[in-house]
């Protein structure tokens, strides 16, 4: 296939005012793409690098919340357009009666145009949100609805919409790892115990196959131990199937992962081995020949991307950069435009 690369790269006219979008480490909990308008959304974006981020999280998780707040706008839209090789930008304010807290996770519903958000404050002491509440954002109208408020506190790992049974599949924690239902026909909640054979607690990779299989990849344990393993999860029943032998890829945690239908496979991006560098090399795993292929190696690449994929044309998407740096403790932003991949392309080898 020769050397993996970059297809094109824009990077627009002024620089320095370019929007930072959020992120979590390459994750695509907070992005997604719209097919009728060829746009990149983003909920959210950063306001401030410059504070230090003290490392006492999982016990401390007050002072990630505190940083999170301090570094993290969830009031507004960022909306990315790209025409002939050039691209723009606009802002979109979130009303202030919608109180987003600073866990959020969303999942597109492109058969109706609708956006979910599962939004929680969990362990955050100096504000709360009440509760953890799902939302709807209707891109036809641009409209916001609240559609419940859970009882229970928890943080929401990775959100899941599945059009068959009309249910929103959630990965979440409170202090364990769960897996939850939530039925629009009837507004219920079905919980259910997220069981591996590992120990691992927080940061997966999960997606999910349109049809029936969840694909959970990797995470860490509660003494920040990385898992390089994947499992197929029947989602009729939420158990494990089977664990996926896994090739090429080196253990991370919150990577980038999406579903190509066309090709049945699984594309991989990114992530994290300790919590704060980041692997930029990229793979696609196919389901059916049981085969790993190396995509993309940027080993030169400053920091972690945002990343987003359109599932129906194959590209994927890196918006700039975000580093650590462990000397500093803090993070800082590199904007330099966005890098444009081609799936498609590299998988023919063109």
């Amino acid at each position: 296939m020769g050397e993996p690369k970059i297809m094109y790269k824009i990077v627009p006219f002024n620089l320095e005012n370019f929007p930072k979008p959020t992120g979590t480490n390459g994750s695509n909990s907070l992005t997604f793409f719209h097919r009728e308008t060829g746009k990149i959304w983003i909920l959210g974006e950063m306001l401030e690098t410059n504070r230090h981020f003290e490392d006492n999280c999982g016990d401390g998780a007050e002072d990630e919340a505190e940083y999170f707040a301090y570094v993290h706008n969830f009031a507004t839209w960022l909306i990315y357009s790209i025409e002939n090789d050039k691209f723009s930008y606009e802002k979109i304010p979130i009303p202030t009666d919608i109180k987003l807290g600073l866990w959020n996770s969303l999942t597109y519903n492109h058969h109706d145009n609708l956006v979910y958000i599962l939004s929680s404050d969990y362990r955050n002491k100096y504000r709360k949100i009440g509760g953890v509440l799902l939302f709807c954002y209707n891109l036809n109208n641009n409209k916001w609805d609240l559609i419940h408020s859970f009882e229970d506190e928890f943080v929401p790992e990775r959100l899941i919409y599945d059009n068959e049974f009309e249910r929103i599949i959630i990965f979440y924690t409170n202090g364990d790892k769960k897996i939850g239902e939530f039925y629009f026909n009837d507004n219920s909640f079905k919980e259910h115990a997220f069981v591996l054979p590992h120990p691992s607690e927080r940061g997966f990779s999960i997606t999910y196959d349109n049809k029936r299989y969840c694909y959970i990849y990797g995470g860490f344990d509660r003494n920040d131990n990385c898992y390089n393993r994947m499992y197929r999860m029947d989602s009729h029943n939420m158990r494990i199937e089977s664990e996926i032998i896994v090739e090429k890829l080196t253990a991370r945690t919150f990577a980038f992962c999406d579903y190509i239908e066309k090709h049945n496979a699984i594309l991989f991006y990114g992530g994290t081995p300790d919590g704060f560098g980041f692997v930029n090399d990229g793979f696609i795993y196919f389901i059916d020949k049981e085969k790993w292929l190396k995509i993309i190696d940027l080993p030169n690449l400053a920091g972690g991307p945002v990343c987003v994929f359109d599932p129906f044309s194959h590209r994927l998407f890196f918006i700039n950069q975000s580093k650590f740096l462990p000397d500093e403790r803090r993070y800082v932003y590199i904007a330099d435009g966005i890098m444009v991949f081609n799936i498609d392309k590299i998988i023919s080898g063109e």
